[in-house]
């Protein structure tokens, strides 16, 4: 009988996981020599993979190749970060020989990892998205203070590269997602050094609210009559706490984000893994879009735990499989980095006085 598709995964325990009880053999490709789940007994192989930012592109696409090959059967493959969402949709011809994996077009693909670009393609379809100011060499503080306002955020065209920057390593905090600007001077220096970085970002107003107020919707959408399926998230804190990391999260019933997330697939024609980020203004309870993703990421255990497990969900599909996912999910289930929380405790939630320690720990303690 010939053997079930195995499941090529990035380096994440989260992933992995996902795939525990489901009769299907996972095979990890990692960037990091130590990475924990080389160590994991439900990882039937590993193998060391370079992003592209070390190695040149050609050279992945032939490493992912000679591991698809050695299968008997075609694999299915993930991607768990830009880097690798990029590399796959730009040599997907080659690869689709080879895998089995479901994406939507080139165009999208790279429309949705470029904050320009995405700002541009928001605009055509009406998304709801932040005022905005594309970067160009005559961009300056006072056209910035004028046409947004402060407080501002800065956010890179693409996050390839941006952990290891000067533009990071300024702000201090390599868990920093964005640049953020309070007045004229923090102005000028976020605009140095994002403008040292790279010369594709945007500055966007700020939607006042702290990151609770950030919502996530994720589902997968198939390319047969699955039926569809989805959760929500709400951020519980980040680090920083503007603009950071999630490093505490729960599941949430918020039946207007998944209306206004159904509604931008379709506006948008997406197909494969979707986390569309949707920030609530406090002042009019109105939802912004602030990303689309068009990959896997590290809320797919937690929505496997509690009831949506859509990984599994693309495996079945890319094999075209029969399955029928479930439409439930059990909300007020949380996922913490302990870490990452505690760090960002010590750092900066206590000292400005946001929380203490009674309150930190209490927050530990589900509804």
């Amino acid at each position: 009988m010939k053997s079930r598709p195995k499941a090529v995964l990035p380096g994440d325990l989260s992933m992995l996981r996902s795939f525990v009880g489901m009769d299907v053999e996972s095979v990890i490709i990692s960037q990091y020599p130590g990475d924990a789940t080389h160590h994991s007994r439900y990882c039937s192989a590993w193998h060391l993979l370079d992003s592209g930012q070390g190695r040149d592109e050609a050279d992945v696409v032939n490493k992912l190749i000679e591991i698809a090959s050695s299968e008997a059967t075609s694999p299915v493959l993930y991607y768990g970060d830009d880097a690798m969402l990029l590399l796959i949709s730009r040599n997907r011809e080659r690869l689709q020989e080879h895998y089995r994996f479901n994406m939507p077009s080139r165009e999208l693909v790279e429309a949705c990892t470029c904050k320009k670009n995405f700002e541009i393609l928001a605009q055509e379809k009406g998304l709801p998205i932040p005022r905005g100011l594309r970067s160009s060499s005559a961009l300056d503080c006072e056209t910035i203070e004028k046409e947004i306002g402060f407080p501002c955020i800065f956010k890179p065209g693409s996050h390839v590269g941006w952990e290891i920057s000067d533009a990071v390593k300024s702000a201090a905090n390599t868990s920093q997602k964005v640049l953020f600007a309070n007045d004229q001077l923090e102005c000028m220096t976020a605009l140095k050094s994002m403008k040292d970085f790279t010369d594709d970002f945007i500055v966007q107003e700020y939607i006042p609210g702290g990151e609770e107020q950030i919502y996530s919707f994720h589902t997968y959408i198939p390319r047969g009559s699955m039926g569809r399926t989805s959760y929500i998230g709400k951020k519980i804190r980040t680090y920083p706490s503007v603009g950071g990391v999630s490093s505490y999260l729960e599941l949430v019933d918020a039946p207007e984000v998944q209306r206004l997330g159904f509604d931008i697939i379709e506006k948008l024609e997406i197909t494969g893994p979707v986390k569309i980020d949707f920030k609530k203004d406090t002042r009019t309870n109105r939802y912004f879009v602030l990303e689309i993703n068009l990959r896997f990421n590290l809320w797919n255990y937690l929505g496997t735990r509690c009831g949506i497990n859509l990984p599994y969900m693309a495996y079945m599909d890319s094999c075209s499989f029969e399955y029928a996912p479930s439409r439930e999910y059990q909300t007020g289930v949380r996922w913490l980095d302990f870490g990452l929380d505690f760090r960002g405790f010590i750092r900066e939630y206590y000292p400005s006085g946001q929380l203490s320690l009674l309150s930190w720990l209490r927050s530990f303690l589900c509804p």
